[in-house]
């Protein structure tokens, strides 16, 4: 089957579904001490063996620890790198068969806001030059005139002037050059974008702003998000939906709601016990705490791997990986549920 010339997957399962995510897996090689005169080599399971979906027109949350892969998977569901197996379908199209050009073709569909505003902007490109780029790259126009009208459409969609066209990146604050990422993004009125931790470079006082505007643009050109971020406070606001991930693995997934309210996992619930609460009656919740650090992804432990940092830990913990149980009110991998 083809769409556009881009080549089907004769499994898609759901029309609800914007990307489904089918077992992926990505190693990364590891290179170690010198031994007897030769290099060791080990293998990073940076994502290993996951499989969702992503609903059209939801914000999917993915929390966890900074190196349990949430980063890399957003990078494999653009294919901005390339698994090590497993599959990413996208609107029905399996991206990792694709050649070059038809998935240049099909980036138009799929954006990313990257976490950092002061790198990921071309220091020696204005404005007018940094929103028009995406826009020649993809031949919507070549047009001067038009492109200044375009990119002073975008500028103002995401809140700030005309002026700014023929300014550099140094010459604005870190939430304006986000606000510049966010229009740089939506340029292409793309359909799904990724959400790399895009305010944690951020003043607390404006990441507020920076949330309600892109909840303002995902209800405006109807866009559908994977929101990328350690911080709960931030994902219970914006989130439809939240994945849960440790080393490489869902440990939880389900509405937000119901992951707040009613944590299953033991890791998670030591993330929203640590989540600060403004209202002094609910400042004597129980603190769930976790013992030790995160083991080295190079050698994870076996069974289960949160095992050596889970307050109930059990001996078939040891031995037998979970998998995520489906028959509660939301997913959960553990075996003390």
């Amino acid at each position: 089957m083809r769409r556009d010339n881009l080549i089907l997957s004769e499994e898609i399962t759901s029309t609800d579904n914007l990307v489904e995510v089918r077992d992926l897996r990505k190693d990364f090689s590891v290179r170690g001490a010198r031994l007897f005169g030769r290099l060791s080599h080990a293998r990073l399971k940076a994502v290993d063996g996951l499989s969702f979906n992503i609903k059209k027109g939801e914000i999917l949350s993915l929390v966890g620890e900074s190196g349990c892969g949430k980063s890399t998977l957003g990078r494999l569901i653009l294919n901005l790198i390339s698994p090590t197996s497993g599959d990413v379908v996208f609107d029905g199209i399996k991206i990792s068969a694709l050649d070059d050009e038809s998935m240049r073709r099909l980036r138009r569909r799929m954006q990313i806001i990257f976490q950092d505003p002061y790198s990921s902007l071309n220091p020696r490109m204005r404005v007018i030059d940094i929103l028009s780029e995406p826009l020649v790259t993809h031949d919507v126009t070549h047009d001067r005139n038009e492109l200044r009208i375009k990119a002073k459409a975008l500028l103002e969609r995401v809140g700030l002037r005309e002026q700014s066209l023929n300014r550099f990146p140094h010459e604005f604050s870190g939430g304006q050059r986000q606000r510049i990422g966010i229009a740089r993004a939506i340029a292409l009125e793309p359909e799904l974008i990724v959400c790399d931790e895009p305010l944690s470079a951020l003043d607390v006082s404006i990441r507020s702003q920076v949330i309600n505007l892109l909840r303002d643009l995902k209800d405006e050109l109807s866009l559908t998000y994977l929101f990328i971020s350690h911080d709960l406070s931030v994902v219970r606001y914006i989130s439809d939906r939240i994945c849960v991930m440790y080393m490489g693995k869902i440990v939880e997934i389900g509405g937000c709601d119901d992951v707040f309210s009613n944590p299953l996992h033991p890791y998670t619930r030591s993330l929203i016990s640590a989540v600060p609460v403004p209202d002094p009656l609910l400042r004597g919740r129980e603190r769930v705490l976790i013992r030790g650090e995160m083991p080295s992804p190079v050698n994870p432990p076996s069974g289960c791997r949160f095992r050596t940092r889970c307050p109930n830990a059990e001996s078939v913990c040891e031995s037998l990986e979970p998998t995520l149980d489906e028959s509660l009110s939301h997913s959960a991998a553990c075996h003390s549920l």
